[in-house]
């Protein structure tokens, strides 16, 4: 059985991941990260990068994080649709991964360096 997702990106997809049983993350080459709901084959959003995305990293309760030529690590809501940015790299950023119980994250990057990102909500 095959299907074949409706309102697919308009360029390459880099990288596809199930943020739930009932959705899937997508980055493309189009500078977007999509969000598809697999029940209804519907697109529920996206949201854009200013370049390629190379990666994106699912991290519960409704928020992902992406990156990508651009060389910016995103943390977005998909709830609030609100992006913010939580660093740079000197190259663009091919991986990024989410640490176990959302302590942070984990970039890759073409300027040859890992980098550990901490993504906790301040305290005060």
């Amino acid at each position: 059985l095959q299907t074949v997702l409706a309102n697919p990106p308009v360029d390459g997809v880099s990288r596809v991941r199930f943020a739930s049983a009932e959705t899937v993350l997508a980055a493309s080459w189009d500078t977007h990260v999509y969000l598809y709901d697999t029940g209804t084959n519907a697109l529920r959003s996206r949201y854009a990068h200013r370049a390629a995305v190379l990666d994106v990293a699912p991290l519960g309760a409704g928020e992902c994080a992406s990156a990508g030529v651009d060389r910016e690590l995103v943390l977005h809501d998909w709830p609030t649709g609100t992006s913010r940015l939580v660093g740079m790299h000197d190259g663009p950023v091919r991986c990024v991964e989410a640490l176990p119980g959302g302590r942070g994250l984990l970039t890759g990057s073409w300027d040859r360096t890992l980098r550990l990102w901490d993504v906790r909500p301040a305290e005060g």
